[in-house]
């Protein structure tokens, strides 16, 4: 195999060495070296930093290895992450009302139950004045242009559960803890946020 058939793939055979689970620069190179790929571990090495960079990959330092994982949380923003989550469930809006102002602590803006691709609120509470204001000027100042007639809501029905349930996704994959997770299904209490 030529240096350039080497490259072509790396990217992607080291995501899937990754997926299995986080690994040393000296695991990755084993692993490839049994898959036929022999590379220097100086290239390896620069190679794993500019993934890093690119934030693909997630580094840490355990002495005296550096050790990677893969990256899972860059891909979604937090409206794609709810919006996935309520998307097949009834009242979503409402529920993308909730699970938003619990998280940001102020009323939520139509614009972002569009951007989670909820459906519109039927039980959330319309506010206008200073609390509508307040939430437009927050999105207005990180240069999200926002229609000066968008409605805004609090929420009036309860989804602490499903609140709870998203958090614990949210922690999952930003952590890259999906090995530790029994794919069995169980129960889970949560009392105390």
């Amino acid at each position: 195999m030529n240096q350039k058939e080497i490259y072509k793939n790396l990217k992607e055979r080291i995501i899937e060495i990754l997926n299995q689970d986080e690994k040393s620069i000296s695991s990755i190179s084993k692993q490839l070296e049994l898959e036929g790929t022999k590379i220097h571990r100086l290239t390896l090495t620069g190679y794993l930093m500019a993934l890093r960079d690119l934030n693909i990959l997630k580094e840490k330092e355990i002495q005296p290895s550096k050790i990677y994982s893969v990256n899972s949380v860059e891909e979604k923003n937090i409206y794609e992450i709810i919006g996935e989550y309520v998307s097949e469930k009834q009242e979503s809006g409402d529920m993308c009302v909730y699970i938003l102002y619990q998280l940001f602590k102020r009323p939520i803006l139509k614009w972002e139950i569009d951007k989670c691709g909820a459906e519109k609120p039927e039980y959330a509470e319309k506010v206008y004045g200073d609390e509508r204001k307040m939430a437009m000027d927050i999105l207005e100042s990180m240069g999200i242009s926002i229609s000066k007639n968008m409605p805004a809501y609090l929420p009036k029905k309860d989804y602490s559960d499903d609140f709870k349930e998203i958090l614990v996704q949210m922690v999952i994959n930003g952590y890259n803890l999906q090995r530790y997770v029994s794919n069995k299904k169980t129960q889970m209490k949560i009392d105390s946020i």
